[in-house]
């Protein structure tokens, strides 16, 4: 764990966080325990576990410890605000008690928790957790857990299970839900102030807020309590002028949605054979995105004016390419793409007749780049050429 955190941590621009995970505590020993808390703490990153407390993991804790499996991490130091519990279906009151009081935070995962019937209608907690501050991120876990990987989901699920489970329709109103996906799992990965929302979408016990969802929801309004003005001060202005976390998320969040949902489409064609400059425009002309493009029928393809060789390279494409692996590619090489819609394309690269729709960017284009030297063609280089770069100071 150690030399993963100390290789990966902070890495791409702060992009990339390693945690400690000893995956569940009750696979693990204390001294493992103690020592992923140990590493989280001197490193300055996190620590998570797995902590659904089924019943006979509840059961077992009592019989060898004499308490339930929360408290236990508690006595032995574990918990803390740099600890996140995922799930914790089947906590009770004294475990929520502990969590409040120590900064632990939670993600939880209702496609999941629906899928494996671990009971979050009848024993869930979330209005519990909000009633005493503790901050609730949402997420899906894997795939193959839940089946998907889609946050509008989780977000509907959690605003109407618990609506049914305690028959009030009260419970987790549409704005909770949008902020426990958005800047309440921000806080919950210890971005920015501890997010406190009760059941009925009231901040703390402070009066009821407001809520405008522009991508990332944001409390706007509060009649009573100083501490919110300051609060929203602080977001608003940050340490040493830094800007605040919640428009920092905001701008991430719009900038993933292009890269991830939409970029992945341009990767893929991009590798296809005969997919250039002009063929992209023709599919940009006829389509109403890259997505509907590439699952679009040879008829389609044949109407946006493809030629039938580039129609069968088309389909080869799809067989060897996957839009979504190309993505993760792209994250994991710590490579951006742009196409020449996106503001970051250089705009003199945009000024030459043949101008390729998508460019790759390995580090940050600053306005230095401008005035620059491109070298293309360079994949297959003779032993001469680079030579004759290095002695031209190329």
């Amino acid at each position: 764990m150690e030399k993963t955190i100390r290789d990966y941590d902070h890495r791409l621009d702060d992009r990339v966080r390693a945690w400690a995970m000893p995956f569940d505590a009750s696979y693990s020993t204390d001294e493992l325990l103690r020592g992923a808390k140990r590493l989280a703490d001197e490193y300055g990153t996190g620590l998570t576990l797995h902590q659904i407390n089924a019943q006979p993991t509840v059961e077992r804790s009592l019989r060898e410890h004499g308490m339930r499996p929360v408290e236990y991490l508690d006595s032995l130091g574990i918990l803390g605000e740099n600890v996140l519990l995922s799930h914790v279906i089947g906590v009770d009151d004294a475990e929520m008690d502990v969590m409040a009081r120590t900064g632990a935070t939670t993600v939880m995962c209702p496609s999941q928790t629906l899928k494996q019937a671990t009971g979050i209608t009848r024993i869930g907690k979330l209005p519990e957790l909000l009633e005493r501050g503790i901050s609730v991120g949402l997420g899906t876990d894997a795939p193959n857990n839940s089946n998907l990987m889609e946050t509008m989901r989780a977000m509907y699920l959690v605003a109407v299970i618990y609506k049914d489970g305690r028959q009030d329709m009260s419970m987790i109103p549409p704005e909770t839900a949008l902020e426990l996906a958005t800047i309440g799992g921000a806080a919950a990965f210890g971005h920015g102030r501890r997010h406190r929302l009760n059941r009925g979408g009231q901040e703390g016990g402070h009066g009821a807020v407001r809520h405008a969802a522009t991508g990332v929801a944001h409390a706007v309004q509060s009649r009573e309590q100083p501490c919110v003005q300051r609060g929203r001060q602080e977001r608003s202005h940050g340490a040493g002028g830094r800007q605040s976390g919640y428009r920092k998320l905001q701008a991430d969040f719009r900038g993933r949605l292009m890269e991830l949902e939409q970029i992945k489409y341009w990767l893929a064609f991009n590798k296809v054979r005969g997919i250039g400059r002009v063929r992209f425009k023709l599919l940009e002309n006829h389509f109403d995105s890259m997505e509907a493009a590439w699952s679009a029928s040879e008829a389609e393809l044949r109407a946006a004016g493809l030629d039938r060789r580039t129609i069968r390279s088309v389909a080869d494409g799809r067989q060897k390419f996957d839009p979504d692996a190309e993505a993760e590619l792209l994250l994991k090489s710590g490579v951006r793409a742009f196409t020449w819609h996106d503001d970051d394309y250089p705009a003199q690269l945009k000024e030459i007749y043949d101008l390729p729709p998508l460019i790759y960017v390995k580090g940050n284009l600053t306005p230095d780049d401008e005035r620059s030297v491109a070298v293309v063609g360079t994949r297959n280089p003779l032993a001469l050429r680079p030579a004759g770069c290095r002695a031209s100071g190329l």
